[in-house]
C-alpha cells in the first residue's frame, strides 16, 4: 500500500482535478434539472456537462464540417470533442490519459485490481488481448464512416429537437436512475477491471478512445527509446498502464493505446534511454501536465471568447421542454 501511495503522480492530481470539476458540474446540472421541472431553485446550467452527449456532439461536428454552422444549442459538446482531438494530435491520447472523468474512474478500478492481486495485472494471452480490442476500433470506424456519410441536414435538424436541448439532463437522469442495461455494463466493467487489474472500459470498450487513438498515431508528442542507452530492465513495461512493450521499441512509441501518461519515462532509471519529444524537440516529462492543462484551458478560453461555449437556448425554453416531456412521459 505504501508503495502505491508513494507513486501518486502529477497525473493523478490532474485527473482528480478534472474529475472533481466534472462531478461538481453534474451536481449543478441536477439542480438545474430540478428547477426546470419545478421542484427546486434556479441555478445556472453548466456547459461542461455537454460532454455527456458524445453522439450528439459527433453529429454536430459532422454538420459543422459540412455546412459551416456551429452547434447553436449545445456548442460546448463540439468544443470538447475538438479539444480532445487536438490533445490527441499534440500529446498522444492526452484526453484519455489526463482529462476524461470516465477514464479516471475506470483507471482507478484497474489500479484497485492490481492492488488486490499484489501489484501486477493478470496478463491474458497476447492474441486474446488483441482480439478483444478489435470491437472498439470497429465501432470507431463505424462512427467515423457514419459521420462522413451523414447529410448535414440530419445533424442540423437534430439540433432543433427538444430531445437534443435536454439530452445532457436525460443522460444524467438515466445514470442516477439506471435501467438494467446500465447496471449490466457497469457491473461487467467493475468485475473485469478488479479481476484483471486492467482498465477494461478504455482498453476494450470505448469507441471514442479508439477515435482519439487513431488521431494520435501521427501525434507530435511521443516517447522515444534509445536502444544504445537501454539496460533492458523493463521498468518502462511495468510502468505502462496500457501494457505497451516499450522496451522492445527501436523508435518512437506510436501505439494508439498510448495515452501519453509519461510513466515509462518517469520510471526509466537511465537518463536518455527514454525521452519525451514534442515536434522533434526533447522536453522534460515533468512538463506534460502543464502542456495538457494549458492546452485545454486555451481551447476553453478561445471558445468562450468567440461565443462557441455558451448554450444558445434560453433556460425558460429548456424548462418548458422538460415540463412538457415530463407530462407526456417522454423523459
Amino acid at each position: 500500500m505504501l508503495h502505491y501511495l508513494q507513486r501518486i503522480s502529477s497525473r493523478t492530481w490532474v485527473r482528480l482535478g478534472f474529475l472533481g470539476f466534472f462531478l461538481y458540474s453534474c451536481w449543478q446540472l441536477w439542480r438545474f434539472y430540478q428547477w426546470a421541472v419545478g421542484t427546486g431553485s434556479y441555478v445556472d446550467r453548466p456547459e461542461a456537462t455537454a460532454g455527456l452527449v458524445p453522439l450528439g456532439a459527433l453529429m454536430s461536428l459532422a454538420a459543422w464540417l459540412k455546412s459551416g454552422v456551429f452547434d447553436p444549442v449545445m456548442p460546448a459538446s463540439v468544443v470538447i470533442i475538438l479539444a480532445a482531438l487536438l490533445l490527441s494530435v499534440l500529446f498522444k491520447r492526452g484526453f484519455c490519459g489526463w482529462v476524461c472523468p470516465v477514464g479516471t474512474v475506470a483507471s482507478a478500478l484497474g489500479w484497485a485490481g492490481r492492488l488486490m492481486s499484489g501489484g501486477r495485472p493478470r496478463r491474458m494471452p497476447v492474441w486474446l488481448d488483441r482480439t478483444l480490442r478489435v470491437p472498439k476500433y470497429l465501432m470507431a470506424a463505424y462512427l467515423v464512416g457514419w459521420m462522413a456519410m451523414m447529410p448535414a441536414s440530419i445533424g442540423l435538424d437534430f439540433q432543433l429537437l427538444p430531445y437534443y436541448a435536454t439530452s445532457d439532463m436525460k443522460i444524467l437522469y438515466g445514470l442516477l436512475h439506471p435501467a438494467w442495461g446500465y447496471w449490466a455494463l457497469a457491473g461487467f466493467v467493475v468485475v473485469t477491471s478488479l479481476g484483471s487489474g486492467t482498465n477494461t472500459w478504455c482498453r476494450y470498450l470505448c469507441p471514442l478512445g479508439a477515435i482519439y487513438g487513431g488521431a494520435s498515431a501521427a501525434s507530435l508528442g511521443v516517447v522515444r527509446r534509445d536502444p544504445r542507452a537501454c539496460i533492458d530492465c523493463k521498468a518502462c513495461d511495468a510502468a505502462c498502464s496500457a501494457r505497451i512493450e516499450v522496451s522492445t521499441s527501436t523508435r518512437a512509441i506510436r501505439s494508439p493505446e498510448c495515452d501519453g501518461c509519461m510513466d515509462c519515462t518517469r520510471d526509466c532509471p537511465v537518463p536518455g534511454a527514454l525521452t519525451s519529444r514534442l515536434a522533434g524537440l526533447t522536453v522534460p516529462w515533468q512538463f506534460w501536465p502543464a502542456f495538457i492543462v494549458v492546452t485545454w484551458l486555451l481551447v476553453w478560453a478561445f471558445a468562450t471568447a468567440t461565443g462557441h461555449w455558451q448554450q444558445g437556448i434560453p433556460d425558460e425554453l429548456v424548462a418548458e421542454y422538460m415540463r412538457t416531456m415530463k407530462l407526456t412521459h417522454d423523459f
